[in-house]
């Protein structure tokens, strides 16, 4: 199946391309209406920004600005200019006010304005609403298609209302029940609602369901869906008025896009938009970078600091790096447990104490391992007692370290309200590092020279 996806999609960019270059308006035209949107975005999703700049003044009067919603934030910010969406969002009909939000969320505040003034006077008022909040936070992925019925109504009332109602949505599995302040009552799912006494009072079977605040983080909102299987969640205002709902779709598509960028982020590349321009990318790289030539110049300083221990044994040299590599390795291991243990929630749940304590003892077993094999290959080897000791003792102490940094870091940085997957990396491998070499060194100075 991904072999054919991707064949279908090679033959309609190099179509598209073609296209492109001949102005050949039709070719584009059938490609647009063919296509599935997604297949769209991913075959112009390596077009140059000429290229796109092009492929927008050739399609102007009949781009489908859903292909947009799936473009990244580079190639969605050029087209959303090009096509001069903030003046033509009126022409979008029966979109959901998340994806409104998320063509809005690329433009400049000037662009923003514009574009909630061609809006339909129905959505206006919502993403007004919904700007006013920060991003990436519940309000922006907010849905308005719901059905919402009054607590004081009887069952037959709510089955007549969704019958004959104008605006209820297609799909649905939760009705939502509202006091007269349009407060939350609760929710009467689909099943229930058929089967249940028709001159039964909603109020009376209405269940309570996790609910979303409008200012909640995406990322509590990604466990909350994953801790209760959820499919979807009501939203509420500061005030407590039920605003609308977050679907399952969205919140799946927020984690996958959150995985990616952590993963990115562990790497020190901090943008997962491959489309941005190449010096935007490799200053990113740049900076993250600068702390791995800071790091390896304190390793540099360490170790000349004993370099008369190194020139009198220059095997240090090489043991050194071994106990070094082993110690950074564990608290890689260490920092990705942590990591998702804090995405999870499971520092929060546990507590740091019970965390801690397990891995130091797993690093701790492992060095008693690591540390015997190799003190005995530095016997066999060398036929020295004391860099064997050396050895052993180094990586005791090393891995207990790794499994330290990768446990508090993390918390102590996510604590201060910071993004541990970005900063803790960098840091722990030079804790690591230096905290290595210094006392391999130290050991060797002192057993070795007596």
């Amino acid at each position: 199946m991904e072999g054919d996806l991707i064949n279908r999609v090679q033959a309609s960019k190099e179509r598209c391309v073609s296209a492109v270059e001949r102005g050949d308006r039709e070719t584009l035209r059938s490609l647009m209406e063919t296509l599935p949107v997604e297949d769209f975005a991913l075959l112009i999703g390596t077009f140059s920004d000429p290229d796109l700049l092009t492929l927008a003044d050739l399609t102007n009067d009949f781009f489908d600005f859903e292909i947009l919603l799936d473009l990244g934030a580079h190639q969605k910010h050029v087209l959303i200019k090009a096509l001069n969406v903030p003046e033509r969002l009126g022409e979008v009909k029966d979109w959901e006010t998340d994806d409104i939000m998320d063509l809005m969320d690329s433009m400049s505040w000037e662009d923003k304005q514009r574009a909630l003034a061609a809006c339909a006077p129905k959505d206006r008022n919502i993403l007004a609403m919904m700007s006013s909040y920060p991003e990436e936070t519940a309000a922006r992925m907010l849905q308005r298609s719901m059905v919402v019925v009054s607590a004081v109504w009887r069952v037959e009332e709510a089955i007549h209302h969704i019958q004959e109602a104008d605006d209820i949505p297609e799909e649905f599995h939760e009705v939502y029940v509202v006091n007269l302040q349009n407060h939350l009552v609760g929710a009467v799912h689909v099943g229930t609602l058929l089967r249940a006494d028709k001159k039964k009072l909603l109020q009376d079977l209405a269940e309570d369901v996790p609910r979303i605040s409008a200012g909640m983080p995406q990322e509590e909102v990604v466990y909350n869906f994953r801790h209760y299987n959820l499919l979807t969640a009501p939203v509420e205002s500061i005030d407590g008025q039920l605003i609308g709902t977050v679907s399952a779709d969205d919140v799946l598509s927020i984690a996958d896009e959150e995985a990616g960028e952590d993963l990115l982020k562990l790497s020190g590349v901090s943008r997962s938009d491959e489309t941005e321009p190449l010096r935007v990318q490799a200053l990113h790289r740049i900076i993250w970078l600068t702390v791995v030539v800071v790091n390896a110049l304190m390793s540099a300083f360490v170790i000349e600091h004993f370099h008369k221990t190194i020139e009198r044994k220059g095997v240090l040299a090489a043991l050194m790096t071994i106990v070094s590599a082993i110690g950074g390795a564990a608290g890689t291991q260490v920092l990705a447990v942590s990591i998702r243990g804090l995405s999870l929630r499971i520092f929060q749940a546990k507590g740091v104490g019970p965390i801690f304590a397990r891995e130091v003892t797993i690093n701790f077993l492992g060095a008693l391992i690591f540390g015997t094999m190799l003190a005995l290959i530095t016997y066999l080897w060398l036929g020295e007692v004391n860099l064997a000791i050396t050895v052993f003792a180094s990586l005791i102490f090393s891995m207990c370290f790794a499994a330290v940094c990768g446990v508090c870091l993390p918390w102590a940085i996510h604590s201060l309200g910071f993004d541990p997957t970005v900063s803790a990396a960098p840091l722990v491998g030079a804790f690591c590092d230096i905290a290595g070499f210094s006392l391999f060194l130290w050991i060797a100075s002192k057993m070795l020279m007596g």
